[in-house]
């Protein structure tokens, strides 16, 4: 008996919603929702970041991969652990340049990439700075 009595409150309540949605705007809102639903069509891929062709991404790419050959392996690279060196802005100065470009997550990857490289080289000349000395007792 109580299990039909909640049903029964329950599609009164019910009732009572589908005619407070069904007046006034809120019926308007209601079939507005319906039709920007979305529709089970193929979309059209649109390239919502383009701007560039291919072979600019390409020269982009390779411009930021010579950059991180640059940190990794040259003296410029091993000039950010030294204190003393510009070395760290040099590059810094030059990423910053090549990020002017990126409109792809493709290249934004190889940033964040020679962005984690300098930062790896940057806490490396952090840790030369504040040697502290042993104590002996």
């Amino acid at each position: 008996p109580r299990l039909k009595e909640n049903k029964m409150r329950r599609s009164k309540v019910e009732a009572e919603n589908d005619d407070a949605l069904t007046s006034g705007s809120i019926r308007h809102t209601r079939q507005n929702i319906a039709q920007d639903a979305p529709s089970n069509k193929k979309r059209k891929k649109v390239h919502v970041m383009s701007g560039q062709s291919d072979a600019e991404r390409r020269i982009l790419r390779e411009a930021q991969r010579k950059l991180q050959k640059t940190i990794i392996n040259s003296e410029l690279g091993d000039g950010i652990e030294n204190p003393e060196s510009k070395a760290f802005e040099t590059i810094r100065d030059h990423n910053n340049e090549l990020w002017n470009d990126v409109k792809y997550t493709r290249e934004a990857v190889l940033d964040g990439e020679n962005i984690d490289l300098m930062a790896q080289r940057a806490a490396r000349q952090v840790d030369k700075l504040v040697q502290v000395g042993a104590y002996d007792k």
